[in-house]
Protein backbone atom coordinates (compact mmCIF):
# COMPACT_ATOMS: atom_id res chain seq x y z
CA UNK A 1 0.00 0.00 0.00
CA UNK A 2 1.53 3.25 -1.03
CA UNK A 3 0.84 7.11 0.46
CA UNK A 4 1.29 10.05 -1.25
CA UNK A 5 -0.19 13.22 0.15
CA UNK A 6 -1.55 15.59 -2.65
CA UNK A 7 -1.60 19.81 -2.51
CA UNK A 8 -5.54 20.48 -3.49
CA UNK A 9 -5.79 22.80 -6.36
CA UNK A 10 -8.77 24.72 -5.81
CA UNK A 11 -11.16 26.01 -8.88
CA UNK A 12 -12.32 30.06 -8.82
CA UNK A 13 -15.82 31.21 -7.99
CA UNK A 14 -18.38 31.04 -10.20
CA UNK A 15 -20.11 33.90 -9.50
CA UNK A 16 -16.90 35.92 -10.26
CA UNK A 17 -16.44 34.35 -13.78
CA UNK A 18 -19.83 33.82 -14.68
CA UNK A 19 -20.57 31.72 -17.75
CA UNK A 20 -16.74 31.01 -18.44
CA UNK A 21 -17.41 28.47 -16.08
CA UNK A 22 -20.25 26.66 -16.75
CA UNK A 23 -22.91 28.97 -15.09
CA UNK A 24 -26.13 30.70 -15.79
CA UNK A 25 -29.44 29.10 -17.10
CA UNK A 26 -30.41 27.47 -20.09
CA UNK A 27 -34.21 26.44 -21.13
CA UNK A 28 -35.78 23.25 -21.77
CA UNK A 29 -35.07 21.68 -25.25
CA UNK A 30 -36.84 19.98 -28.22
CA UNK A 31 -35.20 17.20 -27.62
CA UNK A 32 -36.58 16.98 -23.49
CA UNK A 33 -33.32 18.74 -21.43
CA UNK A 34 -34.77 20.39 -18.54
CA UNK A 35 -33.87 24.12 -17.76
CA UNK A 36 -30.98 25.02 -15.31
CA UNK A 37 -32.08 26.12 -11.84
CA UNK A 38 -30.51 29.04 -11.81
CA UNK A 39 -26.76 30.49 -11.38
CA UNK A 40 -24.49 28.08 -9.81
CA UNK A 41 -22.07 29.62 -7.31
CA UNK A 42 -18.85 27.73 -6.65
CA UNK A 43 -17.33 28.43 -3.40
CA UNK A 44 -13.34 27.94 -3.09
CA UNK A 45 -11.81 25.05 -1.42
CA UNK A 46 -10.01 26.35 1.55
CA UNK A 47 -6.76 24.20 2.66
CA UNK A 48 -8.29 20.64 2.49
CA UNK A 49 -5.85 17.72 1.84
CA UNK A 50 -6.44 14.87 0.35
CA UNK A 51 -4.30 11.52 1.05
CA UNK A 52 -4.14 8.96 -2.17
CA UNK A 53 -3.50 4.83 -1.87
CA UNK A 54 -2.73 2.25 -4.01
CA UNK A 55 -4.69 -0.69 -3.43
CA UNK A 56 -4.04 -3.41 -5.85
CA UNK A 57 -1.24 -3.15 -9.22
CA UNK A 58 -1.39 -5.07 -12.18
CA UNK A 59 -3.69 -4.34 -14.50
CA UNK A 60 -7.33 -4.31 -12.05
CA UNK A 61 -10.03 -1.41 -11.63
CA UNK A 62 -12.77 -1.93 -14.31
CA UNK A 63 -17.02 -0.76 -12.98
CA UNK A 64 -15.28 0.32 -9.43
CA UNK A 65 -18.10 -0.14 -6.46
CA UNK A 66 -17.72 1.08 -3.11
CA UNK A 67 -20.01 0.42 0.34
CA UNK A 68 -19.56 1.62 3.78
CA UNK A 69 -19.46 -2.17 5.59
CA UNK A 70 -19.81 -3.45 8.72
CA UNK A 71 -15.96 -4.17 8.32
CA UNK A 72 -15.68 -0.32 7.21
CA UNK A 73 -15.07 0.74 4.01
CA UNK A 74 -15.44 -1.73 0.72
CA UNK A 75 -14.69 -1.82 -2.85
CA UNK A 76 -15.38 -3.88 -5.54
CA UNK A 77 -14.02 -3.84 -8.93
CA UNK A 78 -13.09 -6.21 -11.86
CA UNK A 79 -9.85 -7.06 -13.37
CA UNK A 80 -9.09 -4.69 -16.83
CA UNK A 81 -7.50 -7.90 -17.96
CA UNK A 82 -8.90 -11.73 -18.55
CA UNK A 83 -7.26 -15.01 -18.07
CA UNK A 84 -7.75 -17.78 -20.65
CA UNK A 85 -9.54 -21.29 -19.59
CA UNK A 86 -9.22 -23.40 -22.59
CA UNK A 87 -11.95 -23.82 -25.32
CA UNK A 88 -15.71 -22.76 -25.05
CA UNK A 89 -17.71 -25.65 -26.48
CA UNK A 90 -17.16 -26.75 -30.28
CA UNK A 91 -16.67 -23.86 -31.96
CA UNK A 92 -13.30 -23.02 -30.92
CA UNK A 93 -13.70 -19.87 -29.30
CA UNK A 94 -11.76 -19.27 -25.84
CA UNK A 95 -12.95 -19.39 -22.64
CA UNK A 96 -12.05 -15.64 -21.07
CA UNK A 97 -12.25 -15.43 -17.57
CA UNK A 98 -12.16 -11.84 -15.49
CA UNK A 99 -11.33 -11.73 -11.96
CA UNK A 100 -13.68 -10.18 -9.94
CA UNK A 101 -12.32 -8.54 -6.74
CA UNK A 102 -13.14 -7.09 -3.34
CA UNK A 103 -10.75 -5.11 -0.55
CA UNK A 104 -11.74 -3.42 2.49
CA UNK A 105 -10.14 -0.15 3.12
CA UNK A 106 -9.66 -0.12 7.11
CA UNK A 107 -6.99 -0.50 9.03
CA UNK A 108 -3.21 -0.19 7.74
CA UNK A 109 -3.41 -3.42 5.50
CA UNK A 110 -5.44 -3.83 2.51
CA UNK A 111 -5.13 -7.15 0.99
CA UNK A 112 -7.39 -7.76 -2.08
CA UNK A 113 -9.19 -10.94 -2.29
CA UNK A 114 -11.17 -12.75 -5.21
CA UNK A 115 -14.45 -13.29 -5.41
CA UNK A 116 -15.18 -15.33 -8.20
CA UNK A 117 -13.75 -15.40 -11.55
CA UNK A 118 -16.63 -14.27 -14.09
CA UNK A 119 -16.83 -16.00 -17.46
CA UNK A 120 -16.91 -13.77 -20.15
CA UNK A 121 -16.36 -13.22 -23.77
CA UNK A 122 -15.53 -9.25 -23.31
CA UNK A 123 -15.51 -6.82 -20.47
CA UNK A 124 -18.15 -7.61 -17.86
CA UNK A 125 -20.89 -5.47 -18.05
CA UNK A 126 -21.40 -3.76 -14.55
CA UNK A 127 -21.39 -4.50 -10.91
CA UNK A 128 -22.84 -3.05 -8.27
CA UNK A 129 -22.23 -3.05 -4.21
CA UNK A 130 -24.19 -2.38 -1.47
CA UNK A 131 -24.49 -3.26 2.20
CA UNK A 132 -27.15 -4.90 3.69
CA UNK A 133 -29.48 -3.91 7.08
CA UNK A 134 -26.22 -6.07 8.85
CA UNK A 135 -23.88 -4.25 7.16
CA UNK A 136 -22.58 -7.47 5.06
CA UNK A 137 -21.65 -6.57 1.91
CA UNK A 138 -24.13 -7.41 -1.35
CA UNK A 139 -22.40 -7.53 -4.58
CA UNK A 140 -24.46 -7.55 -8.04
CA UNK A 141 -23.16 -8.93 -11.37
CA UNK A 142 -23.18 -11.44 -13.75
CA UNK A 143 -22.68 -15.52 -12.76
CA UNK A 144 -22.82 -18.60 -13.90
CA UNK A 145 -21.44 -20.43 -17.36
CA UNK A 146 -22.44 -20.29 -21.04
CA UNK A 147 -26.01 -21.58 -21.39
CA UNK A 148 -28.05 -22.03 -24.42
CA UNK A 149 -27.02 -18.99 -26.16
CA UNK A 150 -23.99 -19.31 -28.21
CA UNK A 151 -21.89 -16.06 -26.57
CA UNK A 152 -19.40 -18.01 -24.41
CA UNK A 153 -20.36 -15.98 -21.81
CA UNK A 154 -22.05 -15.78 -17.66
CA UNK A 155 -25.29 -14.98 -18.59
CA UNK A 156 -26.92 -14.80 -15.03
CA UNK A 157 -28.10 -12.13 -12.92
CA UNK A 158 -26.25 -12.98 -9.65
CA UNK A 159 -26.01 -11.72 -6.23
CA UNK A 160 -23.02 -12.38 -3.95
CA UNK A 161 -23.01 -12.21 -0.29
CA UNK A 162 -19.60 -12.24 1.93
CA UNK A 163 -20.21 -14.17 5.54
CA UNK A 164 -17.30 -15.32 7.85
CA UNK A 165 -14.68 -13.99 5.11
CA UNK A 166 -16.17 -16.27 2.13
CA UNK A 167 -18.33 -15.86 -0.81
CA UNK A 168 -21.38 -17.58 -1.77
CA UNK A 169 -23.99 -16.52 -4.92
CA UNK A 170 -27.81 -16.85 -5.45
CA UNK A 171 -29.08 -16.80 -9.18
CA UNK A 172 -31.45 -14.57 -9.27
CA UNK A 173 -32.48 -14.43 -12.74
CA UNK A 174 -31.72 -16.81 -15.20
CA UNK A 175 -33.96 -16.42 -18.30
CA UNK A 176 -35.48 -14.26 -20.60
CA UNK A 177 -38.89 -15.06 -19.89
CA UNK A 178 -39.05 -15.04 -15.62
CA UNK A 179 -39.74 -11.16 -16.31
CA UNK A 180 -42.87 -12.03 -18.54
CA UNK A 181 -43.92 -9.58 -20.68
CA UNK A 182 -46.54 -11.53 -23.20
CA UNK A 183 -44.14 -10.03 -25.95
CA UNK A 184 -42.50 -13.18 -27.37
CA UNK A 185 -39.32 -11.27 -28.85
CA UNK A 186 -38.92 -9.85 -24.73
CA UNK A 187 -39.75 -13.08 -23.15
CA UNK A 188 -37.28 -15.28 -25.51
CA UNK A 189 -33.76 -16.10 -25.00
CA UNK A 190 -31.14 -16.43 -21.78
CA UNK A 191 -29.06 -13.32 -21.73
CA UNK A 192 -29.95 -11.66 -18.07
CA UNK A 193 -27.94 -9.99 -15.96
CA UNK A 194 -26.50 -7.21 -17.62
CA UNK A 195 -25.50 -3.10 -15.56
CA UNK A 196 -26.86 -5.10 -12.61
CA UNK A 197 -28.13 -1.83 -9.99
CA UNK A 198 -28.38 -2.86 -6.69
CA UNK A 199 -30.46 -1.08 -3.56
CA UNK A 200 -31.96 -2.27 -0.44
CA UNK A 201 -34.67 -0.69 1.40
CA UNK A 202 -35.51 0.03 4.80
CA UNK A 203 -37.16 -2.56 5.29
CA UNK A 204 -34.47 -4.88 3.75
CA UNK A 205 -35.93 -5.60 0.21
CA UNK A 206 -33.64 -5.69 -2.26
CA UNK A 207 -34.06 -4.56 -5.70
CA UNK A 208 -31.66 -5.49 -8.38
CA UNK A 209 -32.27 -3.81 -11.82
CA UNK A 210 -30.60 -5.44 -15.04
CA UNK A 211 -30.36 -5.54 -19.01
CA UNK A 212 -32.25 -8.27 -20.82
CA UNK A 213 -30.60 -8.84 -24.17
CA UNK A 214 -32.38 -11.95 -24.93
CA UNK A 215 -29.98 -14.36 -26.90
CA UNK A 216 -27.52 -12.31 -26.79
CA UNK A 217 -27.04 -10.29 -30.36
CA UNK A 218 -27.99 -14.23 -32.42
CA UNK A 219 -30.74 -12.20 -33.47
CA UNK A 220 -30.04 -8.79 -35.13
CA UNK A 221 -32.40 -6.50 -33.15
CA UNK A 222 -31.00 -8.52 -29.74
CA UNK A 223 -29.38 -4.88 -28.69
CA UNK A 224 -31.62 -2.40 -30.01
CA UNK A 225 -35.29 -4.62 -28.62
CA UNK A 226 -33.22 -5.20 -25.15
CA UNK A 227 -34.83 -4.93 -21.93
CA UNK A 228 -34.76 -3.02 -19.01
CA UNK A 229 -36.07 -5.48 -15.91
CA UNK A 230 -36.03 -5.69 -11.94
CA UNK A 231 -35.65 -8.20 -9.13
CA UNK A 232 -37.27 -7.95 -5.99
CA UNK A 233 -36.75 -10.43 -3.52
CA UNK A 234 -34.11 -12.13 -0.59
CA UNK A 235 -31.89 -15.30 -1.53
CA UNK A 236 -34.08 -17.93 -2.79
CA UNK A 237 -37.14 -15.73 -3.57
CA UNK A 238 -37.01 -13.46 -6.35
CA UNK A 239 -39.47 -11.66 -8.92
CA UNK A 240 -38.35 -10.17 -11.72
CA UNK A 241 -40.88 -7.89 -13.59
CA UNK A 242 -40.21 -5.81 -16.50
CA UNK A 243 -39.90 -2.09 -16.68
CA UNK A 244 -38.98 -0.67 -19.80
CA UNK A 245 -39.08 -3.88 -22.67
CA UNK A 246 -38.45 -3.90 -25.89
CA UNK A 247 -37.12 -0.64 -27.00
CA UNK A 248 -32.95 -1.19 -26.40
CA UNK A 249 -33.24 0.25 -22.59
CA UNK A 250 -31.56 -1.30 -19.44
CA UNK A 251 -27.43 0.40 -19.39
CA UNK A 252 -25.58 1.80 -16.67
CA UNK A 253 -28.09 0.89 -14.20
CA UNK A 254 -28.93 2.69 -10.53
CA UNK A 255 -31.48 1.94 -7.99
CA UNK A 256 -32.67 3.79 -4.83
CA UNK A 257 -35.77 3.64 -2.75
CA UNK A 258 -37.91 7.03 -2.22
CA UNK A 259 -38.72 8.64 1.02
CA UNK A 260 -41.95 6.56 -0.26
CA UNK A 261 -40.39 3.46 -0.21
CA UNK A 262 -41.10 3.31 -3.89
CA UNK A 263 -38.18 1.93 -6.25
CA UNK A 264 -36.71 4.58 -8.89
CA UNK A 265 -34.72 3.41 -11.07
CA UNK A 266 -32.55 5.31 -13.37
CA UNK A 267 -30.99 4.53 -16.52
CA UNK A 268 -29.34 5.18 -20.04
CA UNK A 269 -30.84 3.59 -23.13
CA UNK A 270 -28.10 3.69 -26.18
CA UNK A 271 -30.60 2.99 -29.04
CA UNK A 272 -30.63 5.67 -31.50
CA UNK A 273 -33.72 4.98 -32.83
CA UNK A 274 -35.20 8.36 -34.94
CA UNK A 275 -38.76 7.37 -34.40
CA UNK A 276 -39.28 6.65 -31.29
CA UNK A 277 -37.04 8.97 -29.55
CA UNK A 278 -35.35 6.36 -27.10
CA UNK A 279 -31.63 7.81 -26.86
CA UNK A 280 -31.05 9.02 -23.10
CA UNK A 281 -31.22 9.35 -19.90
CA UNK A 282 -34.76 8.16 -18.23
CA UNK A 283 -35.79 8.02 -15.03
CA UNK A 284 -39.16 4.82 -13.77
CA UNK A 285 -40.37 4.30 -10.47
CA UNK A 286 -42.85 2.00 -9.43
CA UNK A 287 -46.25 3.86 -7.85
CA UNK A 288 -47.20 3.08 -4.39
CA UNK A 289 -49.71 0.03 -4.36
CA UNK A 290 -49.14 -0.50 -8.27
CA UNK A 291 -47.73 -2.90 -10.74
CA UNK A 292 -47.65 -0.28 -12.89
CA UNK A 293 -44.13 1.86 -13.63
CA UNK A 294 -43.84 5.81 -14.84
CA UNK A 295 -41.27 6.44 -17.09
CA UNK A 296 -39.38 9.93 -17.73
CA UNK A 297 -36.83 10.57 -19.98
CA UNK A 298 -34.45 13.09 -18.12
CA UNK A 299 -32.19 14.04 -21.28
CA UNK A 300 -32.29 13.20 -24.35
CA UNK A 301 -28.56 12.27 -26.10
CA UNK A 302 -25.31 10.60 -25.08
CA UNK A 303 -23.69 10.13 -21.80
CA UNK A 304 -20.24 7.97 -20.71
CA UNK A 305 -20.48 5.35 -17.56
CA UNK A 306 -23.17 6.70 -16.07
CA UNK A 307 -25.87 8.17 -14.49
CA UNK A 308 -25.63 7.97 -10.94
CA UNK A 309 -29.28 8.51 -8.28
CA UNK A 310 -29.57 9.38 -4.97
CA UNK A 311 -32.57 9.77 -2.83
CA UNK A 312 -33.03 12.24 0.43
CA UNK A 313 -35.54 12.02 3.53
CA UNK A 314 -37.06 14.87 2.04
CA UNK A 315 -38.22 13.38 -1.18
CA UNK A 316 -35.88 15.11 -3.33
CA UNK A 317 -34.14 12.45 -6.31
CA UNK A 318 -30.94 13.65 -7.11
CA UNK A 319 -29.21 12.18 -10.70
CA UNK A 320 -25.69 12.77 -11.76
CA UNK A 321 -24.41 12.34 -15.13
CA UNK A 322 -22.36 13.29 -18.27
CA UNK A 323 -23.48 15.30 -20.90
CA UNK A 324 -21.50 13.93 -23.64
CA UNK A 325 -22.93 17.10 -26.20
CA UNK A 326 -21.57 19.96 -24.09
CA UNK A 327 -18.77 18.12 -22.01
CA UNK A 328 -20.15 19.12 -18.65
CA UNK A 329 -21.47 17.23 -15.26
CA UNK A 330 -24.72 18.21 -15.04
CA UNK A 331 -27.44 17.31 -11.65
CA UNK A 332 -31.13 16.60 -12.05
CA UNK A 333 -33.05 17.14 -9.02
CA UNK A 334 -36.66 16.00 -8.58
CA UNK A 335 -38.14 18.83 -6.20
CA UNK A 336 -42.24 18.04 -7.05
CA UNK A 337 -42.53 13.99 -6.21
CA UNK A 338 -46.37 14.23 -7.87
CA UNK A 339 -44.67 15.68 -10.61
CA UNK A 340 -42.14 12.97 -11.54
CA UNK A 341 -42.76 12.12 -14.92
CA UNK A 342 -42.03 15.75 -15.64
CA UNK A 343 -39.12 17.23 -16.49
CA UNK A 344 -40.28 20.73 -16.72
CA UNK A 345 -42.70 20.62 -13.77
CA UNK A 346 -41.34 18.13 -11.60
CA UNK A 347 -37.21 18.35 -11.87
CA UNK A 348 -34.37 20.95 -11.99
CA UNK A 349 -31.04 20.88 -13.33
CA UNK A 350 -27.25 22.82 -13.19
CA UNK A 351 -24.38 22.26 -14.54
CA UNK A 352 -21.49 22.68 -12.21
CA UNK A 353 -17.66 22.05 -12.47
CA UNK A 354 -15.43 24.16 -15.00
CA UNK A 355 -16.12 24.65 -18.27
CA UNK A 356 -12.79 25.41 -19.72
CA UNK A 357 -12.52 21.39 -19.21
CA UNK A 358 -14.51 18.09 -20.51
CA UNK A 359 -15.34 16.56 -17.29
CA UNK A 360 -18.09 14.51 -15.76
CA UNK A 361 -17.34 11.47 -16.99
CA UNK A 362 -19.22 8.33 -14.34
CA UNK A 363 -20.36 10.67 -11.93
CA UNK A 364 -20.74 9.64 -8.59
CA UNK A 365 -22.49 10.79 -5.67
CA UNK A 366 -23.02 10.21 -2.26
CA UNK A 367 -24.41 12.50 0.87
CA UNK A 368 -23.13 12.58 4.11
CA UNK A 369 -24.39 12.61 7.56
CA UNK A 370 -25.30 16.17 7.93
CA UNK A 371 -27.09 15.77 4.39
CA UNK A 372 -24.54 17.78 1.83
CA UNK A 373 -24.66 16.29 -1.23
CA UNK A 374 -21.50 15.67 -3.06
CA UNK A 375 -20.20 14.09 -6.40
CA UNK A 376 -17.21 12.78 -7.52
CA UNK A 377 -16.43 12.56 -11.22
CA UNK A 378 -13.39 12.36 -14.05
CA UNK A 379 -12.17 15.45 -15.68
CA UNK A 380 -10.33 14.00 -19.17
CA UNK A 381 -8.70 16.82 -20.68
CA UNK A 382 -9.27 20.68 -21.92
CA UNK A 383 -12.46 21.42 -23.83
CA UNK A 384 -10.49 23.21 -26.48
CA UNK A 385 -8.66 20.15 -27.29
CA UNK A 386 -11.73 18.50 -28.42
CA UNK A 387 -14.29 15.89 -26.33
CA UNK A 388 -12.97 13.20 -25.40
CA UNK A 389 -9.39 13.79 -26.27
CA UNK A 390 -8.22 13.09 -22.42
CA UNK A 391 -4.39 13.65 -21.33
CA UNK A 392 -2.21 13.46 -18.59
CA UNK A 393 -1.19 16.61 -18.61
CA UNK A 394 -4.85 17.99 -17.96
CA UNK A 395 -6.76 14.86 -16.70
CA UNK A 396 -7.67 13.99 -12.82
CA UNK A 397 -10.08 13.06 -10.55
CA UNK A 398 -12.83 15.66 -8.97
CA UNK A 399 -14.86 16.07 -5.88
CA UNK A 400 -17.36 18.37 -5.75
CA UNK A 401 -19.98 19.51 -2.81
CA UNK A 402 -22.42 21.80 -1.63
CA UNK A 403 -21.85 23.74 1.46
CA UNK A 404 -24.31 25.24 3.57
CA UNK A 405 -25.57 28.25 1.10
CA UNK A 406 -25.73 25.40 -1.76
CA UNK A 407 -22.90 26.55 -3.30
CA UNK A 408 -21.12 24.20 -5.13
CA UNK A 409 -17.09 23.97 -3.44
CA UNK A 410 -15.27 22.16 -6.66
CA UNK A 411 -12.16 20.67 -5.52
CA UNK A 412 -9.05 18.98 -7.90
CA UNK A 413 -7.97 15.58 -5.69
CA UNK A 414 -5.58 14.07 -7.92
CA UNK A 415 -1.94 15.98 -9.41
CA UNK A 416 -0.53 12.45 -11.29
CA UNK A 417 1.42 12.42 -14.42
CA UNK A 418 -1.06 9.84 -15.69
CA UNK A 419 -4.31 8.94 -16.73
CA UNK A 420 -5.90 9.24 -12.93
CA UNK A 421 -9.99 9.16 -12.22
CA UNK A 422 -11.35 7.00 -13.89
CA UNK A 423 -14.52 5.01 -12.35
CA UNK A 424 -14.93 7.07 -9.53
CA UNK A 425 -17.14 5.11 -6.60
CA UNK A 426 -17.85 7.74 -3.93
CA UNK A 427 -18.72 7.12 -0.33
CA UNK A 428 -18.82 8.84 3.43
CA UNK A 429 -17.50 6.97 6.26
CA UNK A 430 -18.58 6.78 9.68
CA UNK A 431 -16.51 9.43 10.59
CA UNK A 432 -17.55 12.03 7.98
CA UNK A 433 -14.53 11.97 5.42
CA UNK A 434 -15.36 11.29 2.00
CA UNK A 435 -13.47 8.55 -0.10
CA UNK A 436 -13.19 8.24 -3.45
CA UNK A 437 -11.78 4.53 -5.36
CA UNK A 438 -10.54 5.35 -9.07
CA UNK A 439 -8.67 3.77 -11.87
CA UNK A 440 -5.32 4.88 -12.64
CA UNK A 441 -3.14 4.12 -15.22
CA UNK A 442 0.87 3.76 -14.73
CA UNK A 443 3.62 3.19 -16.42
CA UNK A 444 5.20 0.08 -15.35
CA UNK A 445 9.01 -0.37 -16.55
CA UNK A 446 7.76 0.35 -19.95
CA UNK A 447 4.22 -1.12 -19.83
CA UNK A 448 1.15 0.75 -18.73
CA UNK A 449 -0.67 -1.20 -16.15
CA UNK A 450 -4.27 -0.45 -14.39
CA UNK A 451 -4.38 0.08 -10.45
CA UNK A 452 -6.74 0.63 -8.39
CA UNK A 453 -6.34 3.94 -5.96
CA UNK A 454 -8.35 5.28 -3.04
CA UNK A 455 -8.21 9.33 -1.93
CA UNK A 456 -9.69 10.19 1.35
CA UNK A 457 -10.22 13.86 2.90
CA UNK A 458 -11.27 14.88 5.95
CA UNK A 459 -14.45 15.60 6.83
CA UNK A 460 -16.14 18.74 5.14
Amino acid sequence: MTKTNCSLRFLFACSLLGAAVGCGNSGGDANGDAGTSGPMRTGSSGDAMWTTETVETGNVGLHIGIAVTSDGPAIAYYASVSTEDGACGSGGTNRLLWPLRYAILSGDSITPETVADVLSLGQPSGLDLRADENGAPLLATITGEQGAARVCSANDLGLYRRSGGSWSVDVAVAESGEAATGMPASDFGTVVGGWPGLAISDSGEIAIAYKDTHAGSIQTDDFARADLEIAFGSVGSWEPVAIDPGRGAGTYNRVVFDSAGRPVVVYYNPTEATDTRQQGIWAARRETGSTDWTLVRLTAGATKEGPDVIARPDGRIHVAYYDARRGVPRIMTLTDSDRFDSVNDGWTEETIGDSRFDEGYEASLAIDSEGRLAVAYYRCGRAVDGLGECSNEHNGLVFAWQDERDAWVVEEVTDDDALCGNSPALAFDSDGSPIIAYRCQAVVEGNVDDQVRVARRMPL
